[in-house]
């Protein structure tokens, strides 16, 4: 499901969400990031990966790489950690997401 809002709305959802924590290059970027981000774990099979950590840990660093997000190094760790942070959680739902969508494409029922 997909939400249309503005960007004020946009810029005050991100601030609530994580402070003053995210520098202003990162913000400009966020968008364009979430929708790459969203499109790589998606079209991932769960099965793939050991657990919902490995999967958006490889989430994310497929998402920065191919949003051609590259933090500067005086952010780097700090950066990914934050963004782990911002996202970790709906990467997880994600993930159950598309693992229960697996299994019940899989059940086999006895009549």
């Amino acid at each position: 499901m997909k939400y249309i809002i503005t960007e004020s709305q946009y810029k005050r959802l991100i601030e609530n969400e994580t402070g003053d924590r995210v520098p202003n290059w990162l913000r400009r970027r966020l968008n364009n990031f979430e929708e790459n981000l969203y499109k790589i774990a998606y079209e991932n099979n769960p099965n793939d990966f050991s657990d919902e950590f490995e999967f958006a840990d490889t989430m994310l660093t497929w998402a920065v790489n191919d949003s051609r997000l590259h933090y500067n190094d005086e952010y780097g760790d700090d950066t990914f950690n934050l963004l782990k942070d911002m996202y970790g959680d709906t990467l997880f739902d994600i993930y159950y997401s598309l693992l229960d969508s697996e299994n019940e494409d899989n059940e086999i029922f006895d009549i």
